[in-house]
């Protein structure tokens, strides 16, 4: 499975895909970023590319794809695509209890992930 993260940019908003590093300095300053890969300098020199995401939009890729084939993400809100298990758009989260991602359910237990169900992205927190 390809570990991948997502998170709101702090400057424009947009959302970006790339690894999640928390940096901190220990004198109480710290930066979220996003690293979406290597820029190339004037110089011919590569540098990681990176963004600077808010922690509480960041949400890891759970390694199954939507509908429509986009990655779904912890924090999407999600809705069952199967006549047998149709229901109300849920939140994916991480469940220690589980130890996996799971539609959280408010009031019911929640829904594991199946490969043979679709599922399609109808949100995101």
């Amino acid at each position: 499975m390809k570990i991948l993260y997502r998170g709101k940019r702090l400057d424009t908003g947009n959302w970006v895909r790339g690894f999640f590093v928390h940096l901190s300095d220990g004198e109480g300053r710290s930066s979220d970023r996003i690293y979406t890969g290597f820029a190339e300098s004037d110089c011919g020199e590569f540098y990681p590319d990176f963004f600077e995401v808010d922690p509480n939009t960041v949400g890891q890729y759970i390694g199954i794809d939507d509908v429509h084939g986009e990655p779904i993400f912890e924090g999407d809100h999600v809705m069952v695509c199967d006549s047998r298990r149709q229901g109300l758009p849920a939140p994916v989260k991480y469940s220690k209890d589980e130890c996996a991602f799971v539609l959280a359910r408010r009031g019911y237990n929640p829904i594991n992930f199946s490969d043979d169900v679709k599922y399609k992205v109808v949100g995101r927190e």
